[in-house]
């Protein structure tokens, strides 16, 4: 299996490269994955950016998590989107402000979100 490493040094900023187009990164270039089309919304600058719950439709759902997945935390809070990563070995790939982490749905879960959903 192909190594993540070189995606670590992923930075977050607030305009250009969120969650959102790390895990579309991550995925083209680990699984070759491309779901632009259901992410590109989300990749946008956020002033240009209202989330619609529909555009995740794009996606499928599925009951739970597999390999190169999309993992969606979603807020304890109605109108904040949620934070996605990419499911991994086991754990999620995502970024943060902080930078990339590699850590267990539990974990991120614990940082203020409700609910998880996987979608492929």
């Amino acid at each position: 299996m192909k190594s993540h490493d070189h995606l670590l040094d992923r930075q977050y900023d607030e305009e250009n490269y969120n969650c959102v187009h790390f895990a579309h990164e991550a995925a083209l270039d680990l699984y070759g994955i491309d779901r632009v089309e259901a992410l590109e919304f989300f990749m946008k600058p956020i002033k240009e950016k209202v989330f619609l719950p529909s555009r995740l439709k794009l996606l499928n759902p599925l009951p739970m998590p597999k390999e190169g997945c999309i993992v969606a935390f979603h807020s304890r809070y109605r109108n904040k989107p949620p934070h996605v990563g990419l499911f991994r070995l086991g754990r999620v790939l995502h970024l943060m402000e902080g930078g990339v982490t590699f850590l267990s749905e539990e974990v991120i879960k614990a940082m203020g979100f409700s609910r998880v959903s996987y979608y492929d």
